[in-house]
């Protein structure tokens, strides 16, 4: 402005990024009074810059206050993809009760919910202990949208790891990956190698280890901690 420039929707937008770089989000408020002095609309690209600023510095609640002035006091209509990053946000600070509530009215809106929303919500119960509720929004979105291998490791990895350790649980969803010709990943077979082992399960352990050796997936006499569980177990 002191050179004569209005800034424009642009300016904001790369404003918004280099606040997200450096964590810093009383700086993107301030990058976003400075847009509405000058005139320059609230959208949904905006909205999103700003709750990735959140996301980066792990601010949940100045999310909710960024996201209660633009629905509210802006009248922003929040489109799919503004409600999948609220929804981040919210898991990210293990609030899985925000991010059903959120759930719930991003569909009273009537706005398309799609397998990252979904994904959201379950891992977001799954991320706090609460496999039980995670598992029923895993039943209730298989019907209606289809499940990826981010899908079913999000909800392994929490279940599969202590102090939980549902190796029962995290094994029969490993095969439902492998029913659906999924390959998981060496983190997901890792871990829940490990629970069945800290269970006792030692012939299930040794049958996945079987199963990776058979298909050719990885070869855990390379890896270092797949061989140091294979010996473990053998012995």
């Amino acid at each position: 402005p002191a050179w004569g420039v209005k800034p424009d929707w642009g300016v904001i937008c790369n404003a918004l990024q280099v606040c997200r770089e450096k964590k810093a989000v009383k700086e993107s408020i301030k990058v976003w009074r400075f847009a509405r002095d000058n005139e320059i609309l609230p959208d949904n690209l905006i909205l999103r810059e700003m709750l990735d600023v959140c996301l980066a510095a792990n601010h949940t609640a100045q999310a909710m206050e960024i996201w209660n002035f633009f629905t509210e006091k802006a009248k922003l209509k929040p489109n799919a993809a503004s409600y999948g990053k609220i929804l981040e946000v919210l898991k990210q600070g293990h609030e899985p009760a925000k991010v059903e509530a959120m759930f719930d009215s991003m569909i009273r809106d009537g706005v398309p919910v799609n397998r990252q929303h979904y994904d959201n919500l379950i891992h977001a119960w799954a991320e706090v202990g609460e496999f039980e509720r995670a598992l029923e929004k895993l039943r209730i979105s298989s019907r209606t949208s289809f499940l990826t291998q981010a899908t079913f490791e999000g909800l392994i990895l929490p279940m599969a790891a202590k102090p939980h350790n549902r190796w029962s649980e995290a094994l029969a969803l490993l095969q439902e990956m492998h029913r659906r010709n999924m390959q998981p990943s060496i983190d997901v077979y890792r871990e829940v190698i490990s629970c069945c082992e800290r269970a006792g399960k030692y012939v299930q352990a040794l049958n996945l280890l079987e199963h990776i050796r058979k298909n050719s997936f990885y070869s855990f006499y390379e890896n270092e901690v797949l061989d140091g569980i294979f010996k473990r177990i053998l012995q």
